[in-house]
């Protein structure tokens, strides 16, 4: 797979913080056979930086990577005349929330009509143009996104009872379809295990039905992780970020729900395994992404204990 290779020198480059080398080739993702998404089907040309045009940003990729790559959508809009932005119809109310209201988003299964823009962009390309060096990340490393504030409340008087509690919002594993992925999951015992404090509540940000886990946990090891039944952390993507924004710290493995942590500007701690994604660098305990995401990287496959013994001391201090 010859683009294949092509496509992994980039993710090489970019995991090093070669941006100038590594986005020119992030391009050849759409020759890639294992890129996650196919191009959109448009006569219009591609957006080159271009000032004062209608322009199509869409969405490709996990729902992680348009909550990452939506980071680049305020200083899009402000090089626009009209800005139309294609991505997954469940984050459709959060983004309606958080951007201009002059913005246009359509959900990315439904065909935007031609007549609507002048130029396109997939939200990977866009990173090449506005983010060109590790200095240019600062501008979008802030909150970006913002939930509802009543409904994040409202869940946290809930939760608590009202009483004085610690939230930590917990989340175990990735269901990404990527072969690595699955390097990324920890068990939830391991988690519950090193977070279970007095004056601690623990509430489940993970997606997925797990409420067999959650019951195992109690019935092992006495630990009670709080389920929002009336969220449904998959497809609610608007609760699961109130339910996120109630908790004074969430503790995750790599997967949407950091993306979606990391863009309310919840103060939020990474589980990384030793073959780390590109975006998240290579040696820095910092994410240039997202500005209060803290990360824990593991130094042996599989091996956890070291870098939960790291988080806890972080935790206690």
């Amino acid at each position: 797979d010859y683009a294949g290779a092509y496509w992994n020198k980039s993710l090489y480059w970019l995991l090093l913080g070669d941006f100038k080398t590594g986005w020119p080739l992030y391009e050849w993702r759409w020759k890639s056979e294992k890129h996650i998404g196919e191009p959109i089907t448009t006569s219009k040309p591609l957006w080159n930086n271009q000032d004062s045009k209608n322009v199509l940003l869409w969405a490709e990729q996990g729902i992680g990577d348009e909550i990452m790559f939506a980071s680049l959508i305020r200083e899009l809009h402000a090089k626009c005349a009209k800005l139309i932005v294609q991505c997954d119809p469940r984050l459709i109310p959060l983004f309606k929330r958080s951007f201009p209201k002059d913005i246009e988003f359509y959900d990315k299964n439904d065909l935007v009509p031609e007549s609507l823009y002048e130029f396109h962009i997939p939200m990977g390309s866009l990173a090449q143009i506005l983010r060109p060096s590790i200095e240019s990340f600062a501008k979008g490393a802030k909150p970006y996104l913002f939930c509802q504030n009543e409904q994040a409340f409202e869940l946290r008087k809930r939760i608590t009872g009202n009483k004085d509690s610690t939230l930590i919002g917990i989340s175990w594993s990735s269901k990404s379809t990527i072969p690595a992925a699955r390097h990324r999951n920890i068990s939830l015992a391991d988690i519950a295990r090193l977070l279970n404090k007095p004056g601690t509540t623990l509430v489940s940000l993970q997606y997925g039905d797990v409420s067999n886990e959650i019951d195992d946990l109690k019935k092992h090891h006495n630990i009670d992780v709080i389920e929002v039944s009336d969220i449904d952390i998959y497809n609610n993507i608007d609760g699961l970020s109130a339910l996120i924004s109630a908790c004074d710290h969430v503790v995750s493995t790599d997967n949407a729900t950091v993306h979606l942590a990391g863009a309310l500007g919840a103060d939020t701690h990474v589980l990384l395994p030793v073959n780390q994604d590109w975006r998240w660098g290579l040696e820095s305990s910092k994410s240039y992404w997202y500005e209060t995401l803290k990360l824990y990287r593991q130094e042996t496959l599989g091996e956890w204990n070291q870098t939960l013994k790291n988080l806890e001391m972080k935790l206690a201090n």
